[in-house]
């Protein structure tokens, strides 16, 4: 449903502040699914979530194409 907007880089060498620049804006809802959106509860599955930027922009494309809510479900978090 998300397309991947802009390339970036792998997150793994870049620090906290670099991961939220490098994925900022990176995604946009794919038009057929717009309607489709629109009131729908989401959940996003990660691996792992290490600063969470991914997810986060994930997200917030979901939430600004209209979705009531996004949950984000992952089985490890990197500390």
């Amino acid at each position: 449903m998300l397309i991947r907007k802009k390339n970036t880089q792998t997150q793994t060498k870049l620090n906290f502040e670099q991961r939220l620049e490098n994925v900022k804006d990176a995604f946009v809802l794919n038009e057929k699914y717009k309607d489709f959106v629109v009131g729908k509860r989401f959940a996003i599955v990660d691996d792992v979530i290490t600063t969470g930027s991914t997810l986060n922009e994930c997200a917030k494309e979901l939430i600004r194409s209209g979705a009531s809510q996004v949950l984000a479900l992952s089985v490890a978090v990197a500390s």
